[in-house]
């Protein structure tokens, strides 16, 4: 059985950058790349990295050449290198240069240790990995969300209705 729920079904839909960290790089530089990237698309979590970096009066770089693919993640060409943001096997596959496997676990366990605060059941966390052209993955942002009251019973609800309906009841 797969759940399948669009972003503010089972949370407030208000998502917010929780964590950032990166292999190389300072946090803001990080930031800067990803809300320079995502500054056009409308998606929450592109919003939640833009209006972080604005929040912290970040500078960011024009952009050229926006690719978007949906539920995936978003590239284009900042200070004349292709930055990707989204999903750590999108941003791979954009890149020849893969990260060490051991600066992934880094980054991940680096990223937890920050999100402490919003570890708790009544978040919901999503992470962005952030790869720049000729390095590969350079940083994550950790996303939250908060889960919302009645996301137990819209399970319930939901799981009932595709059993009720694969059972033809």
């Amino acid at each position: 059985l797969t759940l399948c729920f669009q972003t503010g079904t089972l949370t407030k839909g208000k998502p917010v950058v929780s964590a950032i960290s990166s292999i190389l790089y300072g946090e803001s530089e990080i930031l800067r790349l990803a809300a320079a990237v995502e500054k056009t698309a409308s998606h929450p979590i592109a919003k939640a990295i833009v209006n972080k970096a604005e929040s912290l009066e970040l500078v960011l770089p024009v952009t050229k050449g926006q690719l978007v693919e949906p539920g995936f993640g978003t590239l284009a060409e900042v200070d004349g290198h292709l930055i990707a943001v989204g999903s750590l096997e999108w941003v791979h596959e954009r890149f020849q240069t893969r990260a060490n496997p051991s600066d992934l676990t880094n980054l991940e366990n680096s990223l937890m240790n920050h999100s402490l605060n919003t570890t708790s059941s009544k978040y919901s966390k999503t992470v962005v990995y952030v790869g720049r052209e000729g390095e590969g993955i350079i940083g994550a942002i950790a996303i939250s969300d908060t889960v919302r009251e009645d996301a137990e019973s819209t399970i319930t609800r939901y799981v009932y209705f595709a059993v009720c309906v694969s059972s033809g009841y």
